[in-house]
Protein backbone atom coordinates (compact mmCIF):
# COMPACT_ATOMS: atom_id res chain seq x y z
CA UNK A 1 0.00 0.00 0.00
CA UNK A 2 1.12 3.15 -1.00
CA UNK A 3 3.08 5.14 2.24
CA UNK A 4 1.08 8.14 2.41
CA UNK A 5 -2.83 7.75 2.53
CA UNK A 6 -5.75 9.00 4.12
CA UNK A 7 -7.10 5.81 5.83
CA UNK A 8 -6.35 6.21 9.59
CA UNK A 9 -8.51 9.76 9.07
CA UNK A 10 -11.21 8.13 7.20
CA UNK A 11 -11.35 5.36 10.32
CA UNK A 12 -11.47 8.06 12.81
CA UNK A 13 -14.12 10.03 10.91
CA UNK A 14 -15.81 6.50 10.49
CA UNK A 15 -16.22 5.68 13.73
CA UNK A 16 -17.57 9.03 15.31
CA UNK A 17 -19.91 9.03 12.42
CA UNK A 18 -21.00 5.45 14.36
CA UNK A 19 -20.98 7.80 17.22
CA UNK A 20 -23.08 10.67 16.61
CA UNK A 21 -25.63 8.60 15.12
CA UNK A 22 -26.54 6.61 17.97
CA UNK A 23 -26.59 10.11 20.09
CA UNK A 24 -29.64 10.36 17.98
CA UNK A 25 -30.79 6.35 18.41
CA UNK A 26 -29.95 6.05 21.76
CA UNK A 27 -31.42 9.54 23.67
CA UNK A 28 -34.53 10.70 23.75
CA UNK A 29 -33.37 14.24 23.58
CA UNK A 30 -35.07 16.64 20.84
CA UNK A 31 -31.86 18.10 20.60
CA UNK A 32 -30.02 15.34 18.80
CA UNK A 33 -33.11 14.30 16.58
CA UNK A 34 -32.24 14.40 12.95
CA UNK A 35 -28.86 13.65 13.50
CA UNK A 36 -28.83 10.52 11.13
CA UNK A 37 -30.29 12.22 8.32
CA UNK A 38 -26.69 13.99 8.82
CA UNK A 39 -24.03 10.93 10.01
CA UNK A 40 -25.44 7.49 8.44
CA UNK A 41 -23.89 4.77 10.89
CA UNK A 42 -25.06 2.26 8.42
CA UNK A 43 -22.33 3.97 5.59
CA UNK A 44 -19.97 4.07 7.93
CA UNK A 45 -19.85 0.25 8.80
CA UNK A 46 -19.95 -0.86 5.36
CA UNK A 47 -17.14 1.83 4.49
CA UNK A 48 -15.02 0.17 7.17
CA UNK A 49 -15.96 -3.44 5.82
CA UNK A 50 -14.77 -1.82 2.60
CA UNK A 51 -11.01 -1.30 4.15
CA UNK A 52 -10.78 -4.05 6.45
CA UNK A 53 -11.39 -5.93 3.23
CA UNK A 54 -8.30 -4.45 1.66
CA UNK A 55 -6.52 -4.42 4.73
CA UNK A 56 -6.79 -7.86 5.68
CA UNK A 57 -6.03 -9.56 2.68
CA UNK A 58 -2.99 -7.39 2.43
CA UNK A 59 -2.26 -8.52 5.86
CA UNK A 60 -2.13 -11.69 4.87
CA UNK A 61 0.00 -11.59 2.21
CA UNK A 62 2.39 -9.91 4.51
CA UNK A 63 2.40 -12.37 6.87
CA UNK A 64 4.64 -15.48 7.30
CA UNK A 65 2.12 -17.88 7.54
CA UNK A 66 -1.85 -18.46 8.63
CA UNK A 67 -0.25 -18.56 12.29
CA UNK A 68 1.15 -14.97 11.78
CA UNK A 69 -1.87 -13.49 10.84
CA UNK A 70 -3.95 -15.04 12.95
CA UNK A 71 -1.42 -13.84 15.61
CA UNK A 72 -1.23 -10.03 14.31
CA UNK A 73 -5.59 -9.97 14.04
CA UNK A 74 -5.69 -11.63 17.83
CA UNK A 75 -3.12 -8.80 18.93
CA UNK A 76 -5.06 -6.13 17.29
CA UNK A 77 -8.57 -6.59 18.38
CA UNK A 78 -8.88 -8.79 21.43
CA UNK A 79 -7.23 -6.91 23.70
CA UNK A 80 -9.26 -3.27 23.29
CA UNK A 81 -12.50 -5.54 23.12
CA UNK A 82 -12.16 -7.62 25.95
CA UNK A 83 -10.83 -4.67 28.19
CA UNK A 84 -13.89 -2.54 27.08
CA UNK A 85 -16.28 -5.81 28.09
CA UNK A 86 -14.64 -5.85 31.67
CA UNK A 87 -14.55 -2.01 31.88
CA UNK A 88 -18.29 -1.53 31.33
CA UNK A 89 -19.21 -4.46 33.26
CA UNK A 90 -17.52 -3.14 36.16
CA UNK A 91 -18.52 0.10 35.87
CA UNK A 92 -22.24 -0.77 35.52
CA UNK A 93 -21.95 -2.16 38.86
CA UNK A 94 -21.72 0.58 40.75
CA UNK A 95 -25.16 2.63 38.92
CA UNK A 96 -27.29 -1.36 39.29
CA UNK A 97 -29.81 -0.90 42.42
CA UNK A 98 -28.43 -4.37 43.08
CA UNK A 99 -25.51 -5.16 46.09
CA UNK A 100 -22.17 -4.73 43.93
CA UNK A 101 -21.60 -8.74 44.58
CA UNK A 102 -24.76 -9.60 43.60
CA UNK A 103 -25.06 -8.07 40.81
CA UNK A 104 -21.27 -9.26 39.20
CA UNK A 105 -22.07 -12.80 40.53
CA UNK A 106 -25.63 -12.85 39.07
CA UNK A 107 -26.36 -15.66 36.12
CA UNK A 108 -27.01 -12.66 33.66
CA UNK A 109 -23.48 -10.96 34.28
CA UNK A 110 -21.57 -14.26 33.66
CA UNK A 111 -24.25 -15.25 30.81
CA UNK A 112 -23.61 -11.71 29.07
CA UNK A 113 -19.91 -11.93 29.72
CA UNK A 114 -19.99 -15.39 28.61
CA UNK A 115 -21.54 -14.96 25.27
CA UNK A 116 -20.06 -11.45 24.44
CA UNK A 117 -16.06 -13.05 25.21
CA UNK A 118 -17.38 -15.55 22.53
CA UNK A 119 -18.25 -12.71 20.00
CA UNK A 120 -21.90 -14.16 20.47
CA UNK A 121 -23.76 -10.53 21.22
CA UNK A 122 -27.28 -11.38 19.58
CA UNK A 123 -27.51 -14.31 22.52
CA UNK A 124 -26.96 -11.97 25.53
CA UNK A 125 -27.34 -7.81 24.84
CA UNK A 126 -27.94 -6.96 28.10
CA UNK A 127 -27.11 -6.94 31.91
CA UNK A 128 -29.59 -7.09 34.55
CA UNK A 129 -31.69 -4.33 35.25
CA UNK A 130 -30.23 -1.73 32.90
CA UNK A 131 -31.72 0.28 30.33
CA UNK A 132 -35.11 -1.09 30.08
CA UNK A 133 -36.40 2.98 29.77
CA UNK A 134 -33.94 3.50 26.99
CA UNK A 135 -34.70 3.28 23.32
CA UNK A 136 -32.61 0.33 23.10
CA UNK A 137 -32.03 -1.82 25.82
CA UNK A 138 -28.66 -3.65 24.76
CA UNK A 139 -25.67 -2.55 26.53
CA UNK A 140 -23.25 -2.75 23.45
CA UNK A 141 -24.92 -2.81 20.58
CA UNK A 142 -21.88 -1.96 18.20
CA UNK A 143 -20.26 -5.06 18.79
CA UNK A 144 -22.19 -7.42 15.83
CA UNK A 145 -19.86 -5.90 13.42
CA UNK A 146 -16.49 -7.02 15.82
CA UNK A 147 -18.10 -10.50 14.45
CA UNK A 148 -18.82 -10.20 11.45
CA UNK A 149 -14.79 -8.84 10.78
CA UNK A 150 -13.49 -12.15 13.10
CA UNK A 151 -15.58 -14.83 10.58
CA UNK A 152 -14.24 -12.60 7.71
CA UNK A 153 -10.43 -13.01 9.02
CA UNK A 154 -11.50 -16.92 9.23
CA UNK A 155 -12.25 -17.01 5.83
CA UNK A 156 -9.09 -15.24 4.32
CA UNK A 157 -6.76 -17.80 4.20
CA UNK A 158 -9.38 -19.58 1.60
CA UNK A 159 -10.12 -16.24 -0.13
CA UNK A 160 -6.30 -15.93 -0.38
CA UNK A 161 -5.89 -19.43 -1.86
CA UNK A 162 -8.49 -19.63 -3.83
CA UNK A 163 -7.12 -15.89 -5.36
CA UNK A 164 -3.96 -17.66 -6.22
CA UNK A 165 -5.54 -20.91 -7.50
CA UNK A 166 -7.75 -19.05 -10.26
CA UNK A 167 -9.10 -16.44 -11.71
CA UNK A 168 -9.68 -13.57 -9.37
CA UNK A 169 -12.41 -11.86 -11.41
CA UNK A 170 -14.38 -15.34 -11.33
CA UNK A 171 -13.42 -15.56 -7.26
CA UNK A 172 -14.98 -12.22 -6.45
CA UNK A 173 -17.80 -12.85 -8.95
CA UNK A 174 -18.71 -15.81 -7.17
CA UNK A 175 -18.46 -14.12 -3.53
CA UNK A 176 -20.64 -11.59 -4.73
CA UNK A 177 -23.54 -13.75 -6.07
CA UNK A 178 -23.05 -15.90 -3.10
CA UNK A 179 -23.41 -13.09 -0.98
CA UNK A 180 -26.12 -11.10 -3.04
CA UNK A 181 -28.49 -14.01 -2.72
CA UNK A 182 -27.26 -14.79 0.91
CA UNK A 183 -29.01 -11.06 1.87
CA UNK A 184 -31.58 -11.64 -0.43
CA UNK A 185 -33.11 -14.68 1.13
CA UNK A 186 -33.31 -12.93 4.56
CA UNK A 187 -34.39 -9.52 3.52
CA UNK A 188 -36.99 -10.29 1.23
CA UNK A 189 -37.87 -14.18 0.97
CA UNK A 190 -37.76 -15.13 4.41
CA UNK A 191 -36.43 -11.99 6.48
CA UNK A 192 -34.66 -11.72 9.28
CA UNK A 193 -32.29 -8.76 10.49
CA UNK A 194 -29.92 -11.24 13.11
CA UNK A 195 -29.24 -13.13 9.74
CA UNK A 196 -29.12 -10.28 7.28
CA UNK A 197 -26.25 -8.93 9.42
CA UNK A 198 -24.24 -11.87 9.60
CA UNK A 199 -20.40 -12.05 7.41
CA UNK A 200 -22.46 -14.14 4.34
CA UNK A 201 -24.91 -10.33 3.87
CA UNK A 202 -22.26 -8.59 4.33
CA UNK A 203 -19.07 -9.79 2.64
CA UNK A 204 -19.79 -8.42 -1.08
CA UNK A 205 -18.37 -4.99 1.02
CA UNK A 206 -15.00 -6.76 1.81
CA UNK A 207 -14.78 -8.28 -1.20
CA UNK A 208 -14.71 -4.56 -3.05
CA UNK A 209 -12.30 -3.83 -0.14
CA UNK A 210 -10.11 -6.98 -1.83
CA UNK A 211 -10.50 -5.94 -5.16
CA UNK A 212 -9.01 -2.38 -4.23
CA UNK A 213 -6.42 -4.07 -3.09
CA UNK A 214 -5.51 -6.29 -5.94
CA UNK A 215 -6.19 -3.30 -8.87
CA UNK A 216 -5.32 -0.13 -6.60
CA UNK A 217 -3.48 1.47 -9.34
CA UNK A 218 -6.10 0.80 -11.69
CA UNK A 219 -8.78 2.80 -9.33
CA UNK A 220 -5.96 5.59 -8.81
CA UNK A 221 -5.23 6.31 -12.30
CA UNK A 222 -9.18 6.31 -13.55
CA UNK A 223 -10.60 7.75 -9.89
CA UNK A 224 -11.63 11.29 -11.65
CA UNK A 225 -13.57 9.42 -14.75
CA UNK A 226 -14.72 6.81 -11.67
CA UNK A 227 -15.56 9.40 -8.49
CA UNK A 228 -18.43 10.59 -10.59
CA UNK A 229 -20.57 7.73 -11.91
CA UNK A 230 -20.15 6.35 -7.80
CA UNK A 231 -21.84 9.57 -6.79
CA UNK A 232 -24.11 8.55 -9.57
CA UNK A 233 -24.40 5.21 -8.58
CA UNK A 234 -24.64 5.74 -4.86
CA UNK A 235 -28.04 7.62 -6.05
CA UNK A 236 -29.27 5.09 -7.74
CA UNK A 237 -28.82 2.42 -5.13
CA UNK A 238 -31.30 4.35 -2.89
CA UNK A 239 -33.98 3.46 -5.34
CA UNK A 240 -32.26 0.17 -6.79
CA UNK A 241 -30.41 -1.89 -4.55
CA UNK A 242 -28.53 -3.98 -7.14
CA UNK A 243 -26.08 -6.01 -5.48
CA UNK A 244 -22.47 -4.48 -6.49
CA UNK A 245 -23.69 -1.12 -6.79
CA UNK A 246 -23.68 0.62 -3.54
CA UNK A 247 -20.41 -1.24 -2.35
CA UNK A 248 -18.04 -0.57 -5.54
CA UNK A 249 -19.21 3.28 -5.39
CA UNK A 250 -18.44 3.72 -1.57
CA UNK A 251 -15.17 1.70 -2.65
CA UNK A 252 -14.27 4.25 -5.24
CA UNK A 253 -14.82 7.09 -3.20
CA UNK A 254 -12.90 5.58 -0.67
CA UNK A 255 -9.95 4.97 -3.15
CA UNK A 256 -10.18 8.42 -4.09
CA UNK A 257 -10.40 9.76 -0.49
CA UNK A 258 -7.96 7.83 0.73
CA UNK A 259 -4.97 7.49 -1.97
CA UNK A 260 -5.98 10.58 -4.51
CA UNK A 261 -6.53 13.66 -2.43
CA UNK A 262 -4.23 15.50 -0.81
CA UNK A 263 -2.80 13.86 1.89
CA UNK A 264 -4.17 15.15 5.41
CA UNK A 265 -1.39 14.75 7.51
CA UNK A 266 -0.61 11.65 10.07
CA UNK A 267 -4.10 11.07 11.59
CA UNK A 268 -2.46 8.43 13.95
CA UNK A 269 0.88 10.62 15.41
CA UNK A 270 -0.70 10.57 18.63
CA UNK A 271 -2.35 6.92 18.64
CA UNK A 272 -5.24 5.11 17.08
CA UNK A 273 -8.50 5.77 18.54
CA UNK A 274 -10.68 5.17 15.77
CA UNK A 275 -11.22 1.33 17.55
CA UNK A 276 -11.69 2.64 21.00
CA UNK A 277 -13.89 5.27 20.25
CA UNK A 278 -15.84 2.37 18.36
CA UNK A 279 -16.25 0.03 21.19
CA UNK A 280 -16.99 2.26 24.59
CA UNK A 281 -19.02 4.77 22.56
CA UNK A 282 -22.75 3.18 22.54
CA UNK A 283 -22.17 2.08 26.19
CA UNK A 284 -21.29 4.98 27.12
CA UNK A 285 -24.55 7.01 25.25
CA UNK A 286 -26.20 4.14 27.40
CA UNK A 287 -25.49 5.39 30.71
CA UNK A 288 -26.09 9.26 30.30
CA UNK A 289 -29.10 8.59 28.95
CA UNK A 290 -30.42 6.25 31.58
CA UNK A 291 -29.15 8.59 34.58
CA UNK A 292 -30.97 11.70 33.06
CA UNK A 293 -27.85 13.64 31.96
CA UNK A 294 -29.01 14.26 28.27
CA UNK A 295 -32.20 15.50 29.31
CA UNK A 296 -30.72 17.69 31.80
CA UNK A 297 -28.63 19.52 29.96
CA UNK A 298 -28.39 18.05 26.23
CA UNK A 299 -25.65 19.87 25.15
CA UNK A 300 -23.20 19.79 28.59
CA UNK A 301 -23.94 15.93 28.88
CA UNK A 302 -23.00 16.08 25.27
CA UNK A 303 -19.93 17.42 25.76
CA UNK A 304 -19.45 15.50 29.19
CA UNK A 305 -20.44 12.14 27.15
CA UNK A 306 -18.03 12.86 24.07
CA UNK A 307 -14.87 14.01 26.66
CA UNK A 308 -15.47 10.54 28.31
CA UNK A 309 -15.37 8.40 24.88
CA UNK A 310 -12.04 9.53 23.97
CA UNK A 311 -10.95 9.81 27.33
CA UNK A 312 -11.65 5.91 27.67
CA UNK A 313 -10.59 5.31 23.87
CA UNK A 314 -6.81 6.97 24.92
CA UNK A 315 -6.62 5.09 27.60
CA UNK A 316 -7.81 1.87 25.63
CA UNK A 317 -4.94 2.44 23.55
CA UNK A 318 -1.95 3.55 25.76
CA UNK A 319 -2.87 1.02 27.99
CA UNK A 320 -4.50 -2.15 26.45
CA UNK A 321 -4.21 -1.62 22.16
CA UNK A 322 -0.71 -0.88 21.64
CA UNK A 323 0.94 -2.77 24.50
CA UNK A 324 -0.31 -6.33 22.63
CA UNK A 325 0.95 -4.72 19.32
CA UNK A 326 4.38 -5.98 17.98
CA UNK A 327 6.66 -2.82 17.27
CA UNK A 328 6.26 -3.64 13.50
CA UNK A 329 2.95 -2.96 13.66
CA UNK A 330 2.00 0.09 11.79
CA UNK A 331 -0.55 0.94 14.34
CA UNK A 332 2.91 1.41 16.51
CA UNK A 333 5.21 3.16 14.21
CA UNK A 334 2.40 6.00 12.95
CA UNK A 335 2.38 7.32 16.52
CA UNK A 336 4.83 9.64 17.75
CA UNK A 337 6.85 8.64 20.59
CA UNK A 338 5.82 10.31 23.96
CA UNK A 339 9.97 11.53 24.41
CA UNK A 340 8.83 13.51 20.86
Amino acid sequence: MRRQNNIDLIRLVLSCTVLFQHLDDLTTTAAFEGWRNWFSGTMAVEVFFIISGFLILQSYERSNGIGDFADKRFRRLYPGYVGSLLFFVLLLGFFSARPLNEYLLSRETFRYLGFNLIFLNFKASGLPGFFPDNPDHGVNGALWTIKVEVLFYLTVPLIAWLLRRFNQWAVFAALVGGSAAYYWVFSQLRPNPILVKQLPGQLTYFVVGMILYKNLDFFIAKWRLLVPVAVLGLLLARWEPLPLLRPISLGVLLCAAAWCLPHLGNAGRYGDFSYGIYVVHFPMIQLFQQQGWFIRSPYLGLISCLLAILGLAWLSWHFIEKRFLKSSSHYVRQAVPAAA
